[in-house]
């Protein structure tokens, strides 16, 4: 079963909505830089790297940062997270609250169950399957149309969660 995006309200944004469009439109809705935060174990370091290759075929601007040691992101200076020029943000691997992180529209993506985002916020979870699949397979679901060769970082991210024997097609 596919989990639809959900926004502030907690109904899915659309059904109809594949994540490659998610992405896609969320990406359109500004044109400045992408500020990317990750987790910093395999699964969210695979996951940024994918949303890296993304963004570089795209062209687009972005930053990365990685908590190195502190994954509860909300509790520290948001000015360590987010770069003064970003106009978007992607957070990976590191839940989603429910209230307002950045002030700029974060999607956040993750396999960890999560409250609803905040409002202008979006989150793509995959904690509603069966299997559940990790961040980077949630992002590999949203880039593979146009960074096919990266495959095995979604891979590597789910051999970093759920070990080789998980059943995720990106795996053989």
């Amino acid at each position: 079963r596919r989990t639809s995006p959900t926004n502030s309200s907690g109904p899915p944004v659309g059904d109809l909505v594949g994540p490659t469009k998610l992405l896609s439109d969320f990406l359109a809705s500004r044109s400045g830089p992408v500020n990317l935060v990750s987790d910093y174990d395999a699964d969210g370091l695979s996951a940024a790297v994918l949303m890296e290759s993304f963004l570089r075929r795209r062209g687009r601007p972005f930053t990365l940062r990685t908590p190195v040691q502190d994954r509860n992101i909300w509790d520290t200076p948001k000015e360590r997270w987010l770069a003064p020029d970003a106009e978007l943000a992607i957070v990976m691997d590191l839940g989603c609250r429910g209230d307002k992180l950045f002030p700029v529209p974060t999607l956040f993506i993750d396999h960890h169950k999560d409250n609803p985002p905040s409002e202008g916020d979006l989150l793509y979870a995959g904690y509603h399957r069966e299997p559940v699949p990790t961040t980077a397979g949630l992002v590999w679901e949203m880039v593979q149309d146009e960074v096919p060769e990266k495959k095995w970082l979604a891979a590597l991210g789910t051999y970093g969660d759920l070990g080789s024997k998980a059943p995720f097609e990106y795996l053989q």
